[in-house]
């Protein structure tokens, strides 16, 4: 089995003693001393660690050319080597090319007090896959296990490493390979279904680019591990990885969330590699949302009509593509109050995650107009469905208005693009809300700009959440979704017995059904159960109130905008067998068959 070891990284030898016992008692199976950050390290000191957490250790004394801080001289560094083969540690790293003269003496004291030597090679800049396999080869030659490093620019370089560490394994060779850099963290993460000699950690700051955390390598390790991640590019701004990473832990799954920053080519060897390492799904970004479906064995219904993926399961060569976007947006909205029936939304942007938004706000009976730079992908996106959708050009956008509701599905002003409002502030001026899909950095160019001009506004952190914690759209990892709220939120819904008493949103987890069933059919909503009532008015009773905390939008409330409550979040219903356009008349009696409903923000009945 793959053993875990974390590297301490350590300036003097009472820290470097107490990190490494920290790391041992957090669950790593070995510790690498680096000798080479300690200042002025004598052997005096060598002895004393090895006294200290010796048989739980990996010493190494790295030289400046293979990454050491270098402020050892080559004497001091052969001594410190010495004086470690003849002490209790289970492993000493030496280096191919500065060690060639005296590995053969430091074998036989290795071999004398049953130690193991690593020989490790550290290439400088990307290397070739013939020259990484010369370089196993050379170290495998001196000493019992090679070790190779090699910076990784792209995907499929890491996936060749890979592969080449798994056919030398089943060769029966005992070799670490590792892919430097973002890049390389898949190779990484498969060290231990590779079957690899030693899994390399982090104990605190990562010793290299792309360094597993000792957290993540406890959770891989002798299981039977499994990969998740994110395609796109860029991806400095996503916080998935560590919404997933926090979420793996907290569940105790034997999984890690990798950020797969590929390009077109890359994106097609991730999938060819998916099953050799055990890749069960990832998430996808910009740009690749709408492209990816052509190379997907099958897709879901919202994916399919909207011909655009978020979210891609891996299993058994068979790959399926998801949309979570259309869920995560309804329900966003929902849970902020927002009813869009029969109001005016603009939408900035027509690529994957535009078309769910536009998806999601024509089932909700808005009228939707678009706009985008590129005014043929406008065209397209508006083609791509039946009801009507107003294509605005960007350059007249200070012209329109006012709207209801501003969604930016754009990756404007989000950390790595430029910072930008989507629209003018004219626009955002006379908007009722602003809605922003960015939410790194937490205050967008436009939620910044709306909050200037006191515009009500929300960013896409939520969504992300209710998306990343769905279980029905994520089969690949399920859990509790309320794991995904602050644990304050959660002490807060519950009673005093310990149940849960958060009152869901309308239509919560419904699919669409009870605002279709009343949009097509003019029925009458239930107050206690999704889709259109089945009883006559009187017989329902009327819906008991939660005591969770509100989720309408009265936090977000604008005293300026006249009748905020009614107008935006619509609560109204037509009756059956009520006239078009009918408005109940003054002093009239409230079962009167004319006479609308009126529903508040969660949908239950306000009577007049």
């Amino acid at each position: 089995m793959t053993r875990v070891a974390a590297v301490i990284l350590a300036d003097g030898v009472a820290d470097a003693e107490r990190q490494a016992r920290m790391a041992l008692a957090a669950g790593a199976d070995l510790v690498e001393l680096r000798l080479d950050r300690i200042r002025d390290v004598g052997v005096g000191d060598v002895r004393r660690l090895a006294s200290a957490v010796g048989p739980r250790s990996i010493l190494t004394v790295r030289s400046a050319s293979q990454g050491g801080s270098g402020h050892l001289t080559e004497a001091r560094r052969s001594e410190l080597l010495k004086e470690a083969c003849t002490r209790p540690f289970p492993y000493v790293d030496i280096e191919l090319e500065r060690d060639r003269p005296r590995a053969a003496e430091l074998a036989r004291l290795t071999r004398r007090h049953r130690a193991t030597l690593i020989v490790s090679h550290h290439f400088s800049r990307p290397a070739g896959l013939g020259q990484v396999r010369e370089a196993l080869d050379a170290c495998a030659a001196i000493g019992p296990i090679a070790k190779v490093v090699v910076p990784v620019e792209t995907i499929d370089s890491a996936v060749e490493l890979g592969d080449l560490a798994r056919t030398e394994v089943e060769r029966g060779r005992r070799l670490v390979v590792i892919g430097m850099g973002v890049a390389g963290m898949l190779t990484r993460a498969s060290a231990g279904s590779a079957g690899q000699e030693i899994q390399y950690a982090s104990a605190g700051p990562p010793a290299a680019p792309g360094q597993l955390s000792l957290a993540t390598a406890k959770r891989l390790r002798g299981r039977d591990s499994w990969v998740l991640g994110l395609v796109g590019h860029p991806l400095g701004h996503s916080l998935s990885p560590a919404i997933h990473e926090a979420g793996l832990e907290a569940l105790g799954l034997p999984g890690t969330y990798l950020p797969f920053d590929v390009d077109a080519a890359g994106l097609e060897s991730l999938l060819a590699a998916s099953d050799r390492f055990r890749i069960r799904g990832f998430n996808v970004t910009i740009p690749y949302k709408e492209s990816i479906v052509e190379a997907l064995d099958e897709l879901d219904g919202d994916a399919e009509r909207l011909g655009a993926v978020n979210t891609v399961v891996v299993g058994d060569g068979w790959t399926k593509g998801h949309n979570t976007d259309v869920f995560g947006f309804r329900l966003s909205l929902r849970s902020l109050g927002l009813r869009v029936g029969e109001r005016r939304v603009l939408v900035i942007g027509a690529g994957g995650a535009a078309k769910a938004v536009v998806h999601v706000l024509l089932r909700e009976g808005a009228s939707v107009a678009v706009a985008n730079r590129t005014a043929a992908r406008a065209e397209a996106l508006a083609d791509a469905f039946d009801e009507p959708i107003e294509i605005l050009p960007v350059e007249r956008l200070d012209q329109s208005g006012p709207w209801d509701l501003v969604v930016n599905a754009t990756p404007l002003g989000t950390k790595g693009f430029a910072a930008d409002l989507p629209v003018p502030e004219a626009v955002i001026a006379k908007a009722g809300f602003v809605y922003d899909l960015g939410y790194n950095p937490p205050d967008t160019a436009l939620l910044a700009a709306a909050k200037r001009l006191g515009r009500p506004h929300a960013s896409g952190l939520g969504r992300r959440s209710t998306r990343c914690a769905e279980p029905r759209r994520r089969p690949f990892h399920e859990g509790p979704s309320h794991l995904f709220r602050r644990r304050d939120d959660r002490e807060r819904d519950r009673d005093g017995e310990g149940r849960g008493v958060r009152a869901r949103p309308p239509g919560y987890r419904d699919g669409g059904d009870s605002t279709r069933g009343i949009r097509r059919a003019g029925a009458r909503p239930c107050l206690h159960r999704p889709g259109p009532c089945a009883v006559e008015r009187d017989a329902c009773p009327p819906a008991q109130p939660a005591e969770g905390r509100s989720r309408g939008l009265r936090r977000f409330g604008d005293p300026s905008l006249a009748g905020t409550q009614e107008q935006f979040r619509g609560g109204e219903r037509r009756r059956p067998g009520g006239r078009p356009g009918s408005r109940p008349g003054p002093g009239g009696p409230s079962d009167h068959p004319d006479r609308r409903v009126r529903l508040d923000v969660r949908g239950r009945r306000i009577d007049e």
